[in-house]
């Protein structure tokens, strides 16, 4: 039961919902966290990197050394035990289930097509102005995601994820997924966020994203995906959005920038650029907030995405 319920959530979650349920005391926590052959099986039951199970252990065995009472470890596991209820459902239900098949997106784009005719091609024609016109009438029709509506209860692994910004004209971005998409991956399903949550106001998108940054619906859709792509486009630097960072943050603690599983597309206009990822801008100042402070407890520096960054930036397509 501890095995099938640490599925669910990411194990940090887990094991203070746990305790917090009074299924684990904090003894258990310490000896989940020093048996190395119980902590590994629990880690890989959960989906849990190796290198975020070796920050979480350190993180918890630091605590304990300031705190031998466990009096402040016991009011984080509350505080995070609290957060944990609010957002546990919702991600869950977002996890693995809501990307949408390479024809599926390729029919969406015949739709895009249709219902702008011969201003398809123009500039002004933007995943936001997809949204608002298409996507969102839609969602708001069907009660649910574009993703969710067109494959119910059957669940779609993610093969690729895709990271870009919703100010890009629409064309560019979808001859982007549909060709880049295929090339190595035959038929890939996708995850591309505006079709994976249910659009409609900033209440309906936050309640999906929830109120942490390692239960968003992006970051458990990117432990699936076999690889990242990176739709540059010739109007917004993608990286002066802090959610597109934080995909790219969570991506390298996965490995996906070291096992070569990140492919790049589009145009290299912003490789002049030098700004950083904690000048990254968001349009929900809570949840740059949420993501600064995540990205202070991640093991990579700042200065290490820069880094990665600027290699995006300036690499060259054929």
């Amino acid at each position: 039961l501890l095995l099938k319920f640490l599925r669910d959530l990411s194990l940090h979650r887990a094991l203070v919902s746990l305790q917090d349920r009074g299924v684990c005391s904090v003894d258990d926590l310490k000896r989940i966290l020093t048996d190395e052959a119980l902590f590994n099986e629990i880690a890989d039951e959960s989906a849990l990197s190796y290198r975020e199970g070796m920050i979480l252990k350190r993180a918890v065995e630091s605590r304990a050394e300031k705190d031998p009472d466990n009096t402040l470890l016991q009011q984080r596991l509350e505080s995070d035990a609290a957060n944990a209820r609010k957002t546990s459902e919702m991600a869950h239900a977002v996890a693995g289930c809501y990307a949408v098949s390479h024809q599926q997106f390729v029919d969406i784009d015949k739709e895009v097509r249709k219902h702008y005719g011969t201003k398809y091609s123009s500039k002004q024609v933007t995943m936001l102005t997809v949204v608002e016109d298409i996507i969102k009438p839609r969602c708001q029709r069907t009660g649910k995601s574009v993703a969710e509506e067109l494959n119910g209860e059957k669940k779609l692994s993610v093969d690729l994820f895709v990271t870009h910004s919703w100010r890009e004209p629409w064309e560019p971005f979808a001859k982007a997924v549909i060709e880049e998409g295929g090339r190595k991956l035959e038929e890939p399903n996708l995850f591309i966020c505006s079709l994976a949550l249910k659009q409609g106001d900033a209440a309906t998108v936050k309640a999906q994203v929830g109120a942490s940054v390692d239960t968003a619906p992006f970051l458990r859709a990117l432990r699936q995906a076999k690889q990242l792509l990176v739709v540059r486009n010739a109007i917004e630097d993608i990286y002066t959005r802090m959610w597109c960072v934080a995909e790219l943050v969570f991506a390298s603690d996965l490995g996906f920038v070291e096992q070569g599983r990140l492919i790049v597309t589009g145009p290299d206009g912003f490789k002049g650029s030098t700004t950083g990822c904690k000048d990254a801008r968001c349009s929900n100042p809570e949840d740059r907030k949420m993501i600064v402070d995540w990205m202070e407890d991640r093991e990579i520096s700042d200065s290490d995405i820069d880094q990665v960054i600027q290699k995006i930036r300036r690499f060259r397509t054929l």
